[in-house]
């Protein structure tokens, strides 16, 4: 016998979430005809008689645990179940029941679930620490599926910054030089200490600039100069080279547009909008390659868009760590090292 714990906002007269029970029960008796399905719900008389289901009431937190642990899998049904706006309370109570059944090592599954709006920081780590550990994860809607990409490219940016800890920014992120002949630099550092929006007051003149910068995520004015940063990231896809560079130069403080174009025009854009850029790498740059441009030796840039990817650490023999995104890749970001780092274009600030 199958043991199955559906969970959701059941048992109070709802049509939609009926509606949607109703649906789910009906699957799990067509595919697995021995199935035992129990129901957390606000009203186990009622969900009992019309689903013909066992139930246990969702504020018996000691039967619902035990029901868990007796299970086989965990459905979390659908409806707009993980988000915060409604309230907070019952955001976490839904993820405290999915978090039981990780704990007993049950198998979790989101079926046709709304995702979010979910606004509190707290509340979004909450929810993307939970949901990384799920078997299967459904959703009803597009905007559901991008508040999950969202939360996913966030836990990447995180993980690139643990793994990114290994240099400190006043040793490698701080860097003094000129930029190379003909590197196509926009000429002017824009953004000293003290210049109009330079918020974070941290110095900034060609090569010695520091990694954080001083450019809160989402500013429109950073270094002297707009960043054309107007909708966030939005504009990019998930997963691609351009999302993750946007996501990487936000969270380190450096300025970053909406609208910086593929990942071949990002240099260009860069320098109509003010920003600094050369052929010297640094820590926290956006590397840029050209369309069908080598990618140090490895693979080709896309012949159609080209590629961009952030710089995580300059070494020593001149190559150079970096972090990106891109559809091709087994995880988001990926990492390689690069030569000849002289060959490709680097937007500072």
């Amino acid at each position: 016998m199958t043991r199955v714990v559906i969970s959701g906002y059941y048992g109070f007269a709802n049509a939609g979430d009926e509606a949607m029970l109703a649906a789910i029960v009906g699957s799990l008796k067509d595919i697995i005809p021995d199935v035992s399905i129990t129901v957390i719900t606000g009203n186990c008389r009622m969900t009992r008689e019309n689903h013909n289901v066992q139930a246990v009431h969702r504020l018996n937190f000691f039967a619902i645990a035990a029901a868990i642990r007796r299970c086989d899998i965990l459905i979390s049904g659908g409806g707009s179940l993980l988000q915060d706006v409604t309230s907070a309370r019952s955001l976490y109570y839904y993820l405290w029941i999915m978090k039981i059944a990780l704990f007993f090592k049950k198998p979790v599954m989101l079926y046709a679930q709304g995702i979010g709006p979910v606004r509190g920081a707290k509340a979004r780590r909450a929810v993307r620490d939970v949901l990384q550990r799920v078997a299967v994860i459904g959703v009803r809607d597009a905007d559901s599926k991008a508040e999950l990409a969202a939360m996913a490219a966030k836990a990447a940016a995180e993980e690139a910054a643990r793994r990114a800890s290994s240099y400190t920014p006043s040793s490698v992120g701080q860097q003094t030089g000129t930029s190379s002949s003909g590197s196509g630099s926009s000429g002017s550092s824009s953004g000293n200490a003290g210049s109009s929006g330079n918020s974070g007051g941290w110095s900034a003149s060609g090569m010695n600039y520091a990694v954080p910068g001083s450019c809160p995520e989402g500013s429109s004015y950073c270094y002297g100069h707009n960043t054309g940063n107007t909708v966030g990231g939005a504009a990019y896809p998930a997963r691609q080279c351009t999302l993750w560079a946007y996501l990487r130069r936000s969270q380190l403080s450096l300025p970053v547009g909406s609208y910086m174009g593929n990942g071949a025009q990002w240099a260009a854009t860069a320098r109509g909008l003010g920003y600094y850029v050369n052929n010297t790498p640094h820590v926290g740059a956006a590397m840029v390659f050209s369309q069908g441009q080598s990618v140090g030796g490895h693979w080709t840039a896309d012949w159609q868009y080209g590629h961009v990817a952030v710089v995580e650490r300059v070494n020593a023999d001149g190559s150079v760590l970096i972090s990106e995104g891109g559809t091709g890749f087994s995880t988001f970001p990926a990492w390689e090292t690069i030569a000849n780092a002289g060959n490709y274009q680097y937007v500072h600030y």
